[in-house]
């Protein structure tokens, strides 16, 4: 699996990877983004709720 996904392993390598982000999309804040696949994660509360739905 390592060959395929790698998680980072510190906040340097997250923030790294979170600026790359930024540069090249305009988005803040990411760092971690998996294209074609569909996750389960735990549902939102927040008003931002509609943000996690896969459609």
């Amino acid at each position: 699996m390592e060959q395929y996904i790698r998680f980072p392993e510190s906040r340097h390598e997250l923030k790294i990877i979170a600026d790359g982000f930024h540069q090249q999309c305009g988005m803040l804040g990411v760092e971690r983004a998996v294209d074609g696949t569909h996750r389960a994660c735990p549902a939102s509360t927040s008003e931002h709720r509609f943000l996690f739905i896969s459609i």
